[in-house]
């Protein structure tokens, strides 16, 4: 008995409880892969909450806000649960919510909607409340993942404007000790073309359409897995996007 109970206990403490927070990426089809990826790991616990349209400023409280549309997933769960009405679901506290899940590691899937069209546009905003986050998500101890925001068409916004913004996630990330994983290593904004925004990575039409959001999903999620096995909360720090990575 002691003996049984003795690896009950080991298999418990070898769980790695993992939170995922993002923003309408994390809700689609890019949420569900990288879920379903993380999933494939038998000692990974997973919870997601996600909200559409946003940014690092709401899930830290400023201002507190409803969601447009959600997406939530506990450790226990099988698939996220979503809420698609606009303005019924109250986006959680990122602090609460850090409290309430207790992970070992938090993935942060967001900035797409910090990002300005302007190429010159300052990002100090942007920077403080990156480097809030990370510090909200290591309180307790946890490691921490930034994933970048997908690539974008070049004329909506401008590869500058995209240069710069990954630029400043991979300093602040590296100096707040968060391991990070640049989407546009995974993306091309050309399969963009689904969304009237040109900004989502909406499945190709047809029973067998590509599916761009999951093969981004699965790519990240194959990136997380390896940060969290092998290099720890200060893993890659890659920022040079692929040569396909933007569209028109």
């Amino acid at each position: 008995m002691l003996f049984f109970a003795f690896l009950s206990a080991l298999s418990v403490s070898a769980e790695t409880k993992v939170l995922v927070v993002g923003d309408s990426h994390t809700v689609g089809d890019f949420g569900d892969a990288l879920v379903s990826k993380l999933k494939t790991q038998p000692d990974f616990r997973v919870a997601l909450s996600a909200s559409c349209g946003s940014s690092p400023t709401h899930w830290l409280g400023t201002p507190y806000r409803n969601a447009i549309c959600s997406s939530e997933l506990d450790y226990n769960e099988r698939s996220p649960k979503k809420n698609l009405q606009p303005g019924s679901h109250p986006m959680p506290s990122f602090q609460a919510l850090v409290q309430e899940k207790k992970p070992d590691t938090v993935v942060i899937a967001l900035g797409g909607n910090q990002m300005p069209k302007d190429p010159k546009a300052s990002l100090t905003g942007a920077r403080k409340d990156v480097a809030r986050m990370i510090q909200a998500a290591k309180v307790n101890g946890a490691k921490c993942i930034w994933i970048s925001p997908p690539a974008r068409v070049d004329s909506i916004y401008p590869r500058e404007i995209q240069d710069r913004f990954t630029a400043m996630l991979v300093e602040v990330t590296r100096e707040q000790g968060c391991a990070f994983v640049n989407s546009r290593n995974h993306t091309n904004a050309k399969d963009t073309v689904n969304d009237p925004f040109r900004v989502h990575y909406y499945r190709y039409p047809g029973k067998n359409g590509r599916n761009p959001g999951g093969e981004w999903g699965s790519g990240v999620g194959a990136e997380v897995i390896t940060s969290i096995r092998v290099n720890g909360p200060t893993g890659s720090q890659s920022s040079t996007p692929s040569s396909a990575a933007s569209g028109n």
